[in-house]
C-alpha cells in the first residue's frame, strides 16, 4: 500500500483535476485521502506546498528521461524525436497539473511563477547541451544553440496548448505524430543552414 504522503498526493492530484486548484480544499484532500488534517499537515505545510510537491514530481521525472537521454548520446535528431514523444506522454498524463499549474496559478501568484521559470531555465539548459553536442560533432551547421532550442521548445509547447489542453479528450498518438513530423523538418532546415 502507498503511504499516507503518496495518498494524499494522488488526492489531491485527482480533485485538482475534477475540481480547479482554488476550489478543492485540505478538507476535500483529506476526506478523499481518508486521513485528517493532523495527517496532512504532518507532511505539506499548506494545499500551495503539496501542489509545489505535485509539479516537482513531474518535472523531476521529465528531468531524469532528459538526462536519460543525455547518457544515450544518440544523434541530435533522434534523441529530440524521442524526447518530444515522452515529454508528450508525461504531460498528457499529467495534464490536468500542468494545466492547473500554468493557467491558474503562473499567473495569478509570483511564487508559482518563479518556480516556473526555474524549471523551465533547467530544462532548456539541458537540451542546450544535447544541441551543443550535435554542433560541436558536426550534425547540424547551423550554430545557435540557443535558437534551436527555443524553435524546439516553443514547437513542444504549441503542440501542448493546442493539442493536449485544448482538446477535451487528445488523441496522444497523433500529437506525437506531428512531434516526430515536426521535428524532421526542423532538421532539414538545421542541416542546411
Amino acid at each position: 500500500m502507498s503511504s499516507a504522503r503518496e495518498r494524499l498526493l494522488e488526492s489531491a492530484k485527482i480533485l485538482f483535476s475534477q475540481k480547479g486548484y482554488y476550489a478543492t480544499s485540505v478538507e476535500d484532500i483529506v476526506e478523499s485521502a481518508g486521513f485528517s488534517k493532523g495527517t496532512f499537515y504532518f507532511y505539506f505545510k499548506s494545499k500551495e506546498e503539496l501542489f509545489k510537491s505535485l509539479v516537482e514530481e513531474m518535472h523531476l521525472n521529465i528531468v531524469k528521461r532528459l538526462e536519460g537521454f543525455l547518457e544515450r548520446d544518440l544523434p541530435l535528431e533522434d534523441t529530440l524525436i524521442e524526447h518530444a514523444k515522452v515529454f508528450l506522454e508525461d504531460i498528457y498524463q499529467n495534464r490536468h497539473i500542468a494545466q492547473i499549474f500554468l493557467f491558474q496559478l503562473v499567473g495569478t501568484n509570483e511564487e508559482f511563477r518563479k518556480l516556473y521559470y526555474t524549471k523551465i531555465a533547467h530544462l532548456r539548459e539541458l537540451l542546450t547541451k544535447m544541441v551543443d553536442r550535435a554542433i560541436q560533432r558536426g550534425e547540424i551547421t547551423y550554430k545557435n544553440a540557443e535558437n534551436i532550442v527555443n524553435l524546439y521548445a516553443g514547437f513542444l509547447r504549441m503542440l501542448v496548448l493546442e493539442y493536449v489542453f485544448r482538446e477535451k479528450e487528445p488523441d496522444l498518438e497523433r500529437v506525437k505524430g506531428l512531434a516526430q513530423e515536426g521535428v524532421k523538418v526542423l532538421f532539414r532546415g538545421l542541416k542546411n543552414a
